[in-house]
């Protein structure tokens, strides 16, 4: 049975032949299936309804070259790096190729890396949140997190006086940088959690940044490269805590002391020179592969 026709048959009303895919979180067993958000990735193509492979608000980070500098280290997301194929959702991140250095690119310094973004076109709330997945072999992040409550109400995310989340149930990479200035990130699980103040413009502009009380940020060590092989992580997220999870077992856990509103869920991979350091040329391309994406609400 192919994992699209289990989802299929959990959708259905009246169904005993089949049962919804269950969660590796135990704590979450019994919780229930969200077959309208969830995505197996076996169409052969990016389920439109679902996901948008392009973000308005957040197109890639700016270089930090300035004045007719040298772009050294910005990234533009670019939909062509985005593909559903095999029964896997794919994000590629790559080199600019030269036909693609645009005077529209120096302008804005975005460059010279093309990554991917992913993101749900629906916000989803309190539940639990599963993918099974293989980050890309460099040093460009593979990233699964939630962020921007207020995509729809842009009189408040870019005016003073409100928050913008964001719960990162992940950032990995699985090669070190280049020229080893960095550490060496590719067998740590990096866990991430902000409250950005308004106005917010992913990428380029933050108004402030509000510091969490306590343990804001979690590096942990894997135990593994995530680019050898595919495991499942997930983040059980709740109205009191927010439960990270690697291949069913719990890895770390946190008051939810300010994480209350619907979020979107988003895949991507980005460029971080001053974290993860700059990739080497020989780790490009590399690939970002996930399963399927499992959404169970909170009863």
């Amino acid at each position: 049975m192919t994992k699209l026709m289990v989802v299929a048959a959990a959708a259905m009303c009246g169904t005993a032949t089949f049962a919804a895919p269950q969660p590796r979180c135990a704590a979450a067993q019994g919780w229930n299936f969200d077959a309208a958000v969830s995505d197996e990735f076996e169409g052969g193509v990016l389920d439109r309804g679902k996901w948008h492979d392009w973000c308005a608000t957040f197109p890639g980070r700016r270089s930090p070259g300035e004045n007719g500098s040298p772009l050294v280290s910005g990234f533009e997301f670019d939909p062509d790096n985005v593909r559903v194929d095999s029964g896997e959702l794919v994000l590629e991140s790559r080199r600019m190729r030269p036909d693609e250095a645009t005077r529209q690119l120096w302008y804005t310094r975005r460059g010279p890396y093309r990554t991917a973004i992913v993101k749900a076109a629906a916000k989803t709330h309190y539940g639990y949140y599963e993918i099974e997945a293989k980050t890309g072999a460099s040093c460009a992040s593979s990233a699964f997190w939630l962020y921007d409550p207020l995509s729809d109400d842009p009189g408040r995310k870019f005016a003073a006086g409100d928050t913008s989340e964001e719960i990162d149930i992940f950032e990995l990479v699985g090669r070190p940088d280049a020229a080893n200035v960095s550490n060496d990130w590719s067998r740590t699980y990096c866990m991430n959690c902000h409250v950005m103040l308004t106005p917010y413009l992913e990428g380029t502009v933050y108004g402030g940044r509000k510091e969490l009380p306590s343990q804001q940020c979690k590096h942990e060590p894997l135990g593994f490269n995530p680019s050898d092989g595919y495991h499942v992580y997930g983040l059980l997220w709740t109205d009191r805590e927010m439960v990270w999870y690697v291949d069913g077992k719990e890895f770390f856990r946190r008051p939810n002391d300010h994480f209350k509103r619907p979020l979107h869920v988003t895949f991507d991979s980005e460029i971080f020179p001053t974290w993860f350091g700059m990739p080497d040329d020989r780790d490009l391309p590399s690939r970002f592969r996930i399963r399927y994406f499992r959404y169970w609400k909170q009863p």
